[in-house]
């Protein structure tokens, strides 16, 4: 389960690469949800048996350790963003409706890895992976980030990616 301390290992990476797959590494991770008594407990899962690494390239582990982060900093933010919306605004959020707030949200927040990778051309680029890492470790510092807060601290680099 993700922690903002928790670090990747290469033994952690238990898949194999498929034949067709071009990329040297991959992190699948599963973000998981369930609402009981008016709470929602959520979480984020690195998935070993389906994430790979074909190099022992610390670079690479570094880059899959972002994807891993990200998607911690992803669950955290659905979260924040549901309590945000059951406290400040009051929605009310019961038994029957409120997997539809969590999708919503996640749904925004879907494309982030996509972005990453696309801006760092899946890490080749390491002046903009240390951007990134940048971000993420600051994003991983704020325990309260929303969805506005995390893409504001994205857009505030943006000038300057290469």
């Amino acid at each position: 389960m993700w922690d903002k301390n928790c670090k990747l290992k290469f033994s952690d990476f238990k898949g194999k690469r498929p034949l067709n797959s071009e990329f040297e590494g991959l992190t699948s991770v599963a973000i998981t949800h369930s609402f009981k008594e008016s709470a929602l407990s959520i979480d984020c899962y690195f998935l070993q048996e389906e994430s790979y690494l074909d190099s022992q390239s610390e670079e690479l582990l570094k880059h899959e350790q972002l994807h891993f982060d990200l998607g911690g900093i992803i669950a955290r933010i659905i979260e924040n963003e549901f309590n945000y919306l059951r406290f400040e605004k009051q929605i009310k959020i019961n038994d029957n409706n409120w997997l539809y707030y969590v999708d919503k949200i996640e749904s925004n927040l879907l494309d982030y890895n996509f972005l990453y990778d696309s801006i760092t051309n899946h890490g080749i680029n390491k002046h903009n992976q240390l951007i990134w890492f940048e971000i993420i470790n600051q994003a991983k510092d704020d325990d309260y980030m929303m969805l506005e807060e995390f893409n504001e601290s994205i857009n505030l680099y943006k000038g300057k990616f290469k």
